[in-house]
């Protein structure tokens, strides 16, 4: 992937962050940097991950979160 792509899908990942803040993505939007959304391009051993496991793993996270979220408000009561 060439950088300017790379550098295009971050900045469609921020956005995408930002239209799902309710839905988990609230800590990508409010605390990641670009340097966040770039490490989703490279798996835990280094190696390359294509733009479509980098969304993934982006959306998997914010569900994770939303999932962390739901079970804080429901335990709250």
């Amino acid at each position: 992937m060439t950088d300017t792509t790379q550098a295009q899908t971050i900045e469609a990942m921020k956005q995408w962050a930002l239209d799902n803040y309710e839905k988990g993505a609230d800590t990508m939007a409010e605390c990641w940097s670009t340097s966040d959304y770039a490490d989703l391009f490279t798996d835990h051993e280094g190696n390359p991950r294509t733009t479509a496991q980098a969304w993934a793993t982006l959306r998997a996270l914010a569900d994770v979160h939303a999932e962390h979220q739901a079970d804080a408000r429901n335990s709250a009561f």
